[in-house]
């Protein structure tokens, strides 16, 4: 441990017994601080983020505080002095309520991914949330700050595409409506079936086990390139990946 981090931290425990807490048993009473204990984080934590979305799948915090009853009561980091705790939650938070979602995501990347002592990373905070698909950074921080309810599956958010798709190119051919669908989806979500159809390798769709030549055949001509068109002009596919 570093001297300045050591010193830090005796000044904590010393500020922490004035104020009652004990770091060893006191006659009956059994010790209430322990120090930087094991922390893991599973997919139904982050419904307690809150505001506090600085942890990770596992890592470590500095002070825990119990009640009476030996239960957690208190997560205490330590900070240097001169920086405001509050400081960059209240940039966040006043971002996200004014829009700036880029100011937000370079800040987390810029101040809170990748440090030496935490190692937070968007791809532990993936894992954590269990989720079949690639979580953007924006959509965890929806999530943490209330403002979605939960995270979408991959098909909700292929219903939800292809729901946009039919409003914006309202077809007329509502029979053959679940076709376009499956097409849609399969276009989006294999590499395969979207390299025969750029390719124009349709032979290939006899042995594909995503999307058939029968499949393909029941679309209307006209969709069998508009659905490419549209998927590639409006929708992120990085977003569809596991």
């Amino acid at each position: 441990m570093a001297d300045k981090e050591a010193t830090a931290r005796i000044k904590i425990n010393k500020l922490l017994e004035a104020a009652g807490w004990r770091f060893l048993p006191d006659g009956h009473h059994p010790a209430n601080v322990f120090l930087e204990p094991s922390v893991a984080i599973k997919s139904t934590d982050l419904d307690a983020f809150g505001h506090n979305f600085e942890k990770l799948s596992k890592g470590f915090i500095d002070f825990l505080l119990c009640d009476a009853k030996g239960f957690p009561l208190i997560i205490l980091e330590a900070k240097a002095e001169q920086k405001n705790p509050l400081s960059g939650k209240t940039l966040i938070a006043a971002a996200i309520e004014a829009g700036q979602w880029d100011r937000v995501v370079d800040y987390v990347n810029r101040e809170v991914f990748d440090k030496p002592k935490e190692y937070y990373t968007l791809d532990k905070l993936r894992k954590a949330a269990a989720v079949d698909r690639r979580l953007t950074l924006r959509e965890i921080l929806e999530k943490i700050f209330g403002l979605i309810p939960s995270f979408k599956s991959k098909d909700e958010l292929l219903e939800e595409e292809f729901a946009k798709f039919v409003a914006d190119t309202k077809p007329d051919e509502s029979d053959a409506i679940p076709a376009i669908k499956t097409y849609f989806k399969a276009y989006i979500t294999s590499d395969q079936v979207r390299h025969i159809i750029e390719s124009k390798q349709f032979t290939d769709l006899a042995t594909n086990p995503v999307f058939s030549t029968r499949d393909f055949k029941a679309i209307p001509a006209k969709y069998r390139t508009l659905v490419p068109e549209y998927v590639r002009d409006y929708v992120p596919l990085n977003q569809f990946a596991a």
